[in-house]
């Protein structure tokens, strides 16, 4: 149960997270360390239709539509360094028939 006060800080933290995330091209935690909200909270935040509708009534819809598009495409980049970095840093084995044994790292 939230009073007012909690309601209203609430909204001004969903407000601002929403606004520093659709205006650039960060990150959850690039958002986290410019508006000092946590990452859970900014996912919860960015996710829940809910609050954006309460905080932004008259274009709530195309907001909530650019940011699921952002989410999937940060999701898509994440995976994509993740495997870049992976590779940078481990190395395949092959046993003496040449087949895949796993990795190690370098």
């Amino acid at each position: 149960m939230e009073n007012d006060y909690q309601e209203a800080i609430r909204k001004q933290k969903v407000a601002k997270v929403v606004e520093v995330f659709l205006l650039g091209d960060y990150t959850i935690a690039e958002v986290s360390k410019k508006t000092g909200v946590p990452t859970s909270s900014i996912q919860r935040y960015l996710n829940n239709v809910e609050y954006i509708c309460e905080c932004f009534p008259s274009n709530a819809k195309e907001k909530i539509k650019k940011i699921k598009e952002k989410l999937s495409n940060n999701k898509i980049d994440g995976l994509s360094r993740g495997g870049k970095n992976y590779s940078l840093n481990n190395q395949y084995t092959k046993d003496e028939l040449g087949h895949f044994t796993g990795s190690t790292k370098k």
